[in-house]
């Protein structure tokens, strides 16, 4: 899926009233801006271990966001409401949707937890990485900024868990 596309999807989302698409989207933007700000944290130190921590997280970071483009792209296809037996190939993932049926919507919310818990996981890998890197820093306010931005990140994916809970309930 070329980007152009994706960040249409992104905006027509974020005009949606589904809370669930609406803070995907959100946490997408939070996790992009995070990844904007790293390349500035290579330019504060010459220390090679550091350096190996923030490339990293950078690589951390992508697959996080190329989950959420899975979820995003996961409920892409239930809002377009094919017909009953129709499949979607969801970007390059494994991830075979048949719509229309209870089994698979149980599957499609399998997928959606799944990806939520990696991202989870993986929030959390990167906030020890760039807590460390952020004692090493002397830019105080660059370190400000990427903590205030990671708390953010984390405030949007528990706002996504609340709303996966209650698509569920």
């Amino acid at each position: 899926m070329s980007n152009d596309l994706f960040e249409q999807l992104v905006h027509d989302y974020s005009k949606s009233r589904n809370l669930f698409i609406v803070t995907a989207s959100e946490l997408f933007y939070s996790k992009y801006n995070l990844r904007e700000l790293l390349p500035s944290m290579l330019n504060e130190t010459e220390d090679t271990g550091l350096k190996e921590l923030i490339y990293e997280t950078l690589t951390n970071l992508d697959i996080q966001m190329l989950r959420i483009k899975t979820m995003m792209l996961l409920l892409h296809a239930e809002v377009l409401e094919q017909p009953k037996g129709a499949f979607s190939r969801l970007n390059q993932h494994d991830y075979l949707i048949c719509n229309g049926s209870d089994e698979n919507d149980f599957h499609k919310d399998w997928v959606l937890i799944n990806q939520l818990l990696l991202i989870e996981a993986m929030e959390y890998q990167a906030f020890n990485i760039l807590f460390l890197v952020t004692q090493k820093l002397e830019d105080k306010q660059l370190c400000l900024l990427i903590m205030q931005t990671l708390r953010e990140s984390k405030q949007s994916t528990k706002t996504l868990q609340q709303a996966l809970r209650d698509r569920l309930t």
